[in-house]
């Protein structure tokens, strides 16, 4: 799994752990706004290879903090990633994250769980749908994977890609939408509560392995998926001590609102933050797990990529293909 990564700002924490297997890779650019009505793509097909059962080369990572597990059946749009390389002994040195189905064939998750530490897009991704036990489900590669065009993995700005399946999902899973602006300003004001879901750690600084072969000091990834209750934030307050000019209009704060230590941490990367809507699901999409400074603390709130700042480019990109 994935370290936790400090950038050349050292005090932002990337909630990382990625996923999925590829048949083909997309590189993307556009014009400079994050609704880029431009699409320029360049396509690098790559090899399939079949799925190892675990990583062989762990990273450290933490997940869901103070949450509890969700019932079976529960949040259906919620997947599971895992991406990497492949090592000289057949396994996979790489990473694991959330992602979240919003059509048959789509899934959103953060840009950084689909790329290295040094910037560099994995060669193996595996997406697990249709269940909530960990690597369970259905198994689909991925055909292409797209990262925002300005992804900034110094400021983790625009922290977002789409991985488009090798082909339509046929298990239990459900898609669920996404909110546009006029769907935040109605279901997502300061105040509103929000549940965030993954897998992972109860808690900051502990290490875990996936699969089989866990090493000393590691333990391993919960088997259920858990579920957490937050507050959204607007973005006054989120730009607020501690975080200040650090929080941009892209992103999107949450933190547990009776000041206990509760949030998403390393691994929740690209999962969902979800809020009741008067839709089939009963729930929007509102933002997608991206940074945290210290996991769970009250002080220092969950901050998302907010889906609504990027609808356009979501739509343009799904359309095209």
């Amino acid at each position: 799994m994935r370290k936790n990564a400090h950038l050349k700002q050292p005090s932002k924490t990337w909630l990382a752990l990625a996923g999925g297997m590829i048949a083909a890779a997309i590189a993307i650019t556009a014009d400079l706004s994050a609704q880029a009505e431009d699409i320029a793509l360049q396509e690098d097909v790559i090899e399939s290879r079949p799925g190892p059962g675990y990583f062989s080369d762990m990273r450290a990572s933490q997940m869901i903090v103070g949450g509890q597990d969700a019932d079976t059946g529960e949040w259906p749009w919620q997947v599971y990633i895992i991406s990497g390389n492949e090592t000289r002994d057949g396994g996979l040195a790489g990473q694991s994250c959330g992602g979240v189905l919003i059509g048959e064939d789509w899934v959103i998750t953060a840009a950084h769980c689909v790329l290295s530490d040094d910037g560099e897009r994995f060669e193996d991704f595996y997406v697990f749908l249709g269940s909530n036990v960990v690597e369970s489900g259905e198994m689909l590669q991925a055909r292409r994977v797209l990262v925002h065009p300005r992804y900034d993995p110094v400021m983790i700005e625009n922290d977002m890609a789409l991985i488009q399946l090798e082909r339509p999902h046929t298990s239990d899973a459900q898609v669920i939408d996404f909110a546009d602006p006029a769907d935040e300003a109605l279901f997502a004001g300061n105040g509103t509560t929000a549940i965030a879901t993954g897998w992972g750690a109860l808690r900051d600084g502990q290490l875990l392995t996936s699969g089989g072969n866990p090493k000393q000091d590691l333990q391993s990834v919960p088997t259920y998926l858990r579920e957490v209750e937050l507050e959204l934030l607007d973005y006054s307050t989120c730009r607020r001590r501690p975080y200040g000019n650090e929080i941009s209009q892209n992103m999107l704060c949450a933190v547990a609102p009776d000041d206990d230590w509760r949030g998403v941490c390393s691994g929740d990367s690209g999962g969902p933050l979800v809020v009741e809507a008067r839709n089939e699901q009963g729930y929007i999409l509102v933002g997608i797990a991206s940074w945290v400074r210290i996991c769970g603390d009250p002080q220092y709130y969950s901050v998302f990529t907010r889906v609504s700042q990027y609808t356009g480019w979501i739509k343009k990109v799904m359309a095209r293909f």
